[in-house]
């Protein structure tokens, strides 16, 4: 018993490590920058050998900027999936507004790590995110996604 507990515990961990291997190689070689315009927000994402950097921008209703994050991870892409580790939130905008990409951003800065679905059709790209409500993102993306 304990030699096929042994086993498969091994068979296990490979599996875990080979997947994980291959996400990382995934999102490593997916080089892009993507625009999503939601509402009165934008975000701009470029990615590069496996980093993120994305820039989140709230508009007031007279078009000025209200808020300004930058937001730093790494990137895993495993199908459709999109996993990104987070490195770093900075608030870039002098003002403490409350507003909806100032309060997303303090809800969330404890968060490690997020999941995301990726769709993309042609230039078009498609990110279904589910926290902190389920939500559809679409914007355009330029560049190389793999998945």
């Amino acid at each position: 018993m304990a030699r096929i507990l042994t086993t498969t515990a091994l068979l296990l961990s490979i599996t875990t490590f080979a997947l994980l291997t291959y996400s990382a190689s995934l999102g490593y070689i997916s080089n892009y920058k993507m625009v999503i315009e939601h509402e009165n927000r934008t975000a701009i994402i470029v990615a590069y050998r496996g980093r993120i950097t994305a820039l989140h921008i709230q508009y007031g209703d007279d078009g000025k900027v209200q808020s300004k994050f930058r937001i730093s991870s790494r990137q895993l892409i495993l199908g459709n999936q999109w996993i990104r580790i987070f490195e770093t939130r900075e608030q870039l905008h002098v003002e403490m507004n409350d507003d909806d990409v100032t309060r997303e951003n303090l809800l969330t800065q404890h968060l490690w790590f997020r999941f995301s679905r990726l769709d993309r059709v042609g230039d078009t790209i498609y990110i279904w995110d589910n926290h902190p409500v389920p939500t559809l993102y679409k914007g355009t993306i330029e560049g190389q996604l793999i998945h």
